[in-house]
């Protein structure tokens, strides 16, 4: 509903962007599909309206997904989003070195490397990333039994150690909260 009322609050914008072909013009036609695959495209309309309102995409189109808040992108997307949202802790940060000042080069290679040097900004970060993942790991271990799970993925592998520790707290935390 929020990406409609732009799209009628906003016409100059809404109409250059590729959602506005997406549905003819008319934003009561502007479905959650195809925001996502707006987003995937890169529609500057629609990628402003998602991090105005802290939506995550993944790349593939999917919104607030688990990979659009757990993956290497997803990770990438959030960290920038928390950058603009609090300058200040982002300015104090390992990553703002990294990243040159620069909210835009934010990379999970900077989030990564700052977390591994215990940046309270990207340990915030990691922490944030790694509890939709618990929470499912804990669905899924409710659900089906399982008590042992593999996780991977370059972003995970390459932040090691500090993501595993946020992924556990969350665990933790959530196992006892439920």
């Amino acid at each position: 509903e929020f990406v409609k009322s732009q799209a009628r609050s906003s016409p100059d914008l809404f109409q250059r962007s590729l959602l506005y072909k997406l549905v003819d013009g008319h934003p009561e036609k502007i479905t959650a599909d195809l925001i996502g695959y707006a987003a995937k495209e890169q529609d500057a309309f629609v990628l402003a309206k998602l991090e105005e309102i802290g939506v995550p995409y993944c790349k593939c189109g999917n919104l607030a997904d688990l990979c659009a808040y757990t993956s290497g992108p997803g990770a990438e997307l959030w960290a920038r989003w928390l950058a603009k949202k609090q300058m200040n802790n982002f300015q104090q940060s390992l990553i703002y070195e990294y990243a040159k000042g620069k909210v835009e080069n934010i990379s999970t290679r900077h989030l990564s490397e700052a977390a591994q040097h215990n940046d309270p900004f990207a340990l915030m970060i990691l922490d944030q990333v790694t509890f939709y993942l618990a929470y499912r790991i804990l669905h899924l271990s409710a659900d089906l039994g399982l008590d042992k799970f593999i996780i991977g993925g370059g972003f995970a592998l390459n932040a090691g150690g500090p993501y595993f520790n946020s992924l556990r707290k969350n665990l933790v935390k959530l196992y006892h909260s439920s």
